[in-house]
């Protein structure tokens, strides 16, 4: 019966033990851009829906608010992992794309946001 619980103790402890997915500094990276430019590729989606109607108001001030605080953002992420290599830049445009597709499809805009 001891022999049993210890078999069974060991069993448990070595199941418990999970491999953890090492951290890709470079998914990070491409999450936080996307959190950073949530709002603003929410606002221009709107705002393109809206184009169409031609009685409708653009709040472009909101646009320009919103613009300025994904860059204050993505500044901050800059300055936290410093400045990516060229073949970081391409692993993260290839996690942004998987995070967050509505950023990929405006690569202009990140470029802009990072001062590029």
């Amino acid at each position: 019966m001891k022999k049993t619980l210890c078999i069974l103790a060991v069993y448990i402890g070595f199941c418990s033990c999970q491999v953890e997915k090492p951290i890709d500094k470079n998914e990070v990276i491409a999450k936080s851009y996307c959190e950073c430019t949530q709002g603003l590729i929410a606002l221009n989606n709107r705002n393109q829906q809206l184009s169409a109607d031609t009685n409708a108001v653009l709040n472009l001030q909101a646009i320009q608010t919103e613009f300025e605080s994904a860059k204050t953002c993505t500044a901050t992420l800059m300055a936290r992992y410093g400045k990516l290599s060229t073949e970081d830049q391409k692993a993260v445009m290839a996690q942004v794309a998987t995070a967050c597709p509505a950023l990929a499809n405006k690569p202009e805009l990140l470029r802009e946001l990072l001062g590029q």
